[in-house]
């Protein structure tokens, strides 16, 4: 659960650390043009927080933690870098689905709570990562 951690924090912070030069997943993908030998790291991040919560199937709480987390990082993101922050992070890492942004926009702009999460978005990004990496 620490790749995941971690991620959603890079993926909060990308505009800003960006801008300050730090270097994260997120930063180093941004400065290469098009290497299509590095994995685009917001598909590595949904991959792995869909493979966590898969394997904690019937530990609701995990579920839940990892969920709140990452529609949190979500609203974060937009809260700290703006309403178009996320068309704008989508143009850089394309997660070839355009369902799967629709989704992370709408936990974006839903003020409410994040209910079953896990739910609605495991199965978008179970299929998506199985195409991208042909798993």
């Amino acid at each position: 659960q620490g790749l995941e951690m971690q991620l959603v924090d890079d993926f909060r912070d990308y505009p800003h650390d960006l801008y300050h030069g730090q270097f994260t997943p997120f930063t180093y993908y941004a400065s290469r043009e098009n290497n299509k030998k590095m994995a685009n790291p917001m598909l590595v991040f949904l991959g792995s927080l869909s493979k966590t919560i898969e394997n904690h199937d019937n530990n609701k709480r995990v579920k839940y933690m990892l969920a709140k987390r990452f529609g949190h990082g979500i609203k974060k993101h937009v809260l700290k870098n703006g309403n178009d922050s996320l068309d704008d992070f989508f143009t850089m890492f394309p997660l070839g689905s355009k369902k799967l942004e629709l989704i992370i926009q709408s936990i974006a702009n839903n003020k409410d709570k994040i209910n079953n999460l896990s739910v609605i978005i495991v199965p978008v990004i179970s299929n998506l990562i199985k195409r991208e990496f042909e798993v």
